[in-house]
């Protein structure tokens, strides 16, 4: 157990747990800089069937990534955590604020993640991770001009979410790309391209509202939901409002199942190139609740 600890300027990487467990109260780890061989200066490495808990964590300032939880077994539990002004590696690729990958898991409560950049939350390679009463605020491109993602899950990953706040991204507020994305309460203000992207897998959002998006120079957009499938994905959302895009607030293109129950379209379309507030196109289906799992 570590209390009232302070981490700061070193090399490569700040707290390093691997296969052990840690316990961390009011601790701050602070501008951690890259090493030569990866250009990684991580805040906070969990792995090997590592476990940290962790009470009033802040990692800010650190290159490339704030938090990492890898590999199966790993698992971070954080309740009042403060990830801020992670910054790209030194070839400008990689860049994430919490990353979890290869059936790691994460349990993070209380928690701000601001001007950070690439992606705040990013899930990857079967990650789990549960998100409550969580802000993911100001996340940018990285030197790429790729990213600025606030919720980023990909490759059979699952994120659960409830009470989360995700604003002020230059890329789209919440990007799925295989697996799950389950959000109660979730608000996205203020995107680039989109407020939700959705390529592969299942959403399903309960509450909250999409808001605000705005075109990006390389890519345009200004969408709420942006639903783009060339294999099958499921779309499930309730009691939501999408509204304020200049693009269509809801944009649904090729195989898949949507269901919109409750939902308030408004203050969107202003673009003439996709006429209406809602589309669907090419392959689109109703909700079949008998084909959907997880």
């Amino acid at each position: 157990t570590a209390t009232d600890l302070l981490v700061e300027e070193n090399l490569g990487g700040g707290v390093f747990v691997s296969g052990a467990q840690l316990t961390l109260d009011r601790t701050t780890i602070r501008r951690t800089f890259p090493n030569v061989e990866v250009g990684l200066g991580t805040g906070l490495h969990v792995q090997f069937g590592g476990s940290v808990t962790a009470t009033d964590l802040v990692v800010e300032d650190c290159t490339g990534q704030g938090i990492v939880v890898g590999t199966a077994g790993s698992v971070l539990t954080a309740d009042g955590l403060e990830i801020r002004g992670t910054q790209p590696t030194i070839d400008g690729l990689r860049s994430f604020a919490l990353y979890a990958a290869q059936e790691a898991q994460f349990d993070v409560r209380d928690a701000l993640l601001e001007d950070n950049s690439g992606a705040g939350v990013f899930l990857d390679s079967s990650a789990l991770g549960f998100l409550e009463e969580v802000t993911v605020r100001r996340t940018s491109a990285d030197a790429t001009k790729i990213g600025g993602v606030g919720l980023l899950v990909q490759r059979d990953s699952e994120l659960q979410g409830s009470s989360v706040t995700v604003e002020d991204s230059s890329g789209p507020g919440l990007f799925l790309s295989g697996g799950l994305i389950d959000c109660d309460d979730c608000t996205i203000v203020d995107s680039g391209f989109a407020g939700a992207v959705v390529l592969e897998g299942q959403l399903a959002m309960s509450g909250g509202a999409v808001q605000g998006s705005a075109p990006t120079p390389d890519l345009g957009g200004g969408l709420g939901l942006f639903a783009w499938s060339f294999e099958d994905v499921a779309v499930q959302l309730q009691d939501i409002e999408i509204s304020g895009h200049p693009g269509p607030a809801v944009y649904l293109r090729g195989p898949g199942s949507y269901q919109l129950e409750g939902v308030t379209v408004r203050e969107s379309a202003d673009l003439l190139l996709v006429p209406g507030a809602v589309v669907a196109l090419e392959g689109t289906e109703p909700w079949d609740e008998t084909e959907q799992s997880g």
